[in-house]
């Protein structure tokens, strides 16, 4: 099945493919498709005519093309199967029963009896006894020998050396810094003041008849702004150069003696009390001790197995085969011959009208707007 599909869609591909050549086959040329262009001369150099140019269009025309498509087809096909068949059938079974019976046996057993039996035996004793021997005995010796060693011999020597020795000395350098410098100057401030003021009560109008003399009743505080001028000092930062003595420290060179201690080796020799062992050989007495062998007589107890019989009464078990007729199931498979629909795929061409772009060369004459000469256009043959 997967082969017969993948036949269909190449066959699809391949004819997709022939299709869109076919259509697209009669571009020939250049860019547009049109034939290379030649000279073409009106009536003159004197009076020309009208001008003529090409200009591309894209034009949708219809087109068909085959197309192949994958169809599925449901056919009816006979297969063998393998049914499952169950019967019961009588089958012949041997099994085997136990029966007991009793006997009577004769048993043989042992019983043990113990016997006292005299015996020789070899004891080994040790015996003890003198014996001279040669040992090897270390001594120490003491001895005076000579020996050499090293020593270390301390010497005075005067030597000489550099050493640099600090001074100090000073040196102008030219110093640069801020200096921050105030500046007084007048400004205008606006300052608020109050002022007591009396406050007149009495008659409003004094020349209206009854009303009497304005009179004092209270002080009230006003406010009163004015300007005034005041010194402000402002910062004003400034750089300033200055000379001044700096302390600089410089090293010299002295040279300078003094007295060093200076080792040397020497060889000095001296005697020495050296004491080593001395191997010396000496005679001794030594008791040993040797193993002598002795036999005796002793009393040994000897037990032994006497065998004894008696009657018993003893179960047989005892197994025959019988045979039984027995209904089991029995399942056997069989062939048979069945219908089943089986679905395939089959290539159906179908044709298909499609719109297809297409370039088209299309003329365009425009008036000439001098005397021209020999005009260039492009040949006939485009589409």
């Amino acid at each position: 099945m997967k082969q017969l599909v993948a036949g269909a869609l190449a066959v699809t591909l391949l004819a997709l493919v022939a299709t869109d050549a076919s259509a697209h086959g009669r571009r020939r040329g250049g860019r547009g498709g049109c034939a290379p262009a030649y000279p073409v001369y009106g009536g003159g150099y004197g009076d020309c005519g009208p001008a003529v140019q090409y200009t591309y269009q894209t034009e949708y025309r219809e087109v068909q093309r085959t197309v192949y498509r994958m169809q599925p087809v449901t056919t009816t096909v006979n297969v063998w199967e393998s049914v499952p068949v169950t019967t019961t059938e009588e089958v012949n079974v041997t099994t085997l029963e136990r029966t007991t019976r009793e006997e009577t046996r004769e048993v043989t057993y042992y019983e043990r009896e113990v016997t006292t039996e005299a015996r020789k035996r070899t004891v080994y004793r040790c015996v003890p006894e003198t014996q001279k021997v040669t040992r090897v005995v270390c001594r120490p010796v003491t001895e005076e020998v000579e020996q050499t060693y090293t020593v270390c011999v301390p010497s005075v020597e005067e030597r000489t050396y550099n050493v640099n020795v600090p001074y100090t000395e000073q040196e102008e350098r030219e110093v640069t810094r801020t200096v921050c410098r105030l500046v007084n100057e007048v400004q205008s401030r606006e300052v608020t003041t109050y002022v007591c003021q009396p406050v007149q009560a009495g008659c409003a109008d004094p020349c209206m008849p009854g009303c009497g003399p304005a009179y004092t009743s209270g002080y009230q505080m006003v406010p009163v702004t004015q300007t005034v001028n005041v010194n402000v000092c402002r910062v004003v930062p400034e750089t300033v150069s200055q000379k001044v003595l700096v302390n600089v420290t410089r090293f010299r060179q002295e040279e300078r003696k003094a007295n060093v201690t200076v080792y040397r080796t020497e060889q000095q020799t001296r005697k020495v009390q050296v004491t080593r062992l001395q191997a010396q050989q000496e005679e001794v007495e030594v008791t040993v001790n040797r193993l002598q062998p002795v036999e005796e007589e002793v009393n040994v107890q000897v037990c032994r197995l006497v065998p004894r019989t008696r009657q018993v009464n003893v179960t047989v078990v005892e197994c025959q085969p019988v045979t039984r007729a027995v209904s089991r199931q029995v399942t056997r498979f069989e062939r048979r011959q069945a219908q089943r629909e089986v679905t395939t795929y089959q290539c159906v061409p179908e044709v298909v009208t499609e719109r297809v772009p297409f370039t088209v060369c299309v003329p365009v004459v425009s008036a000439p707007a001098a005397p021209c000469g020999p005009v260039t256009v492009a040949a006939p043959g485009c589409y």
